[in-house]
């Protein structure tokens, strides 16, 4: 088990020093709604990284529909791209979000909360990071399926406070929000932590093959990968891919090292026309010259 704490504008952190010795991670409020990001989050982020306190994020919604929860993943994702994210990105969705909605003139079903649950927390996963619920005893009677987010492979974070808690089922609980850590001034969120999200993120090499481990400890399969800023795209078996590759209509190149090619000029040989120049774009695109897209 890990001790954390969750933290927002509403803390005041007085000495980083000392919150690193009394906690293993930190979750901050990255935002809410509509890209309002948290006044403490670059200061608070900045502080864990500088002393490599794993942190994970989280996302106060004002969702209404699924595509509103998908962009609000994509605005935290933003964020979490910034930082070494290790921890779980969490929707949050609760009282405030619920009058919001209603004033807005939406009755809020426990279906429409599992749509936008779903919506927000599989954008979370196609890039790469650990999606999370955070909920507590009322709402997830109320408005969450927590059988069928285990099913998918959310983690659940859950509130409630007590010294012993009702569930044995979640991967956070949060027990208290009067908790008292040196380093911070006035109460603060305490949770703990039953799964160990250490970054276990890291390439793997098999039979002389390249595969690559995402921060969740599973294998990077039919889809691409973020490493070290450039990018690499992996097969169905989750292995490293190189040469051509057609997606969506659009050609990309992936070089002898896997990475993809981008914002460059290659020569590149081809058993039938020798070698030949192409161009990639910003996004790795082959950008269209002749026929076949070679340079002319």
């Amino acid at each position: 088990m890990k001790k954390g704490i969750d933290l927002s504008y509403a803390n005041k952190v007085i000495n980083w020093n000392q919150v690193k010795e009394a906690v293993d991670f930190v979750i901050l409020r990255a935002g809410y709604g509509k890209n309002n990001i948290d006044e403490k989050l670059v200061p608070y982020a900045a502080a864990c990284i500088k002393r490599e306190i794993p942190l994970g994020l989280y996302w106060f919604s004002y969702a209404y529909t699924p595509e509103m929860a998908k962009r609000e993943a994509k605005y935290c994702i933003s964020q979490a791209k910034k930082y070494k994210v290790t921890y779980p990105i969490a929707f949050d969705f609760e009282y405030d979000s619920l009058r919001y909605a209603e004033r807005k003139g939406v009755r809020v079903t426990k279906q429409l909360v599992m749509e936008m649950t779903l919506a927000f927390c599989g954008e979370v996963r196609e890039a790469g990071y650990i999606p999370m619920v955070y909920t507590n005893k009322d709402y997830a009677n109320q408005y969450f399926n927590l059988t069928q987010l285990k099913e998918e492979g959310y983690a659940i974070w859950y509130a409630y406070y007590n010294k012993v808690c009702n569930r044995d089922d979640m991967a956070l609980w949060q027990h208290t929000d009067s908790g008292s850590i040196p380093g911070i001034s006035g109460r603060v969120d305490v949770n703990i932590a039953y799964v160990d999200y250490g970054d276990k993120s890291g390439w793997i090499e098999e039979a002389g093959r390249w595969k690559y481990q995402k921060k969740d400890g599973g294998l990077c399969k039919n889809c691409w990968q973020e490493v070290e800023g450039l990018w690499y795209h992996f097969d169905p078996e989750g292995i490293m891919q190189t040469g051509w590759l057609k997606e969506e209509g659009k050609w990309y190149f992936l070089k002898n090292d896997g990475s993809m090619a981008y914002k460059e000029m290659l020569m590149i040989k081809s058993p039938i026309y020798g070698e030949e120049t192409y161009i990639f774009a910003a996004d790795g695109h082959m950008l269209q010259t002749n026929e076949r897209g070679a340079a002319v």
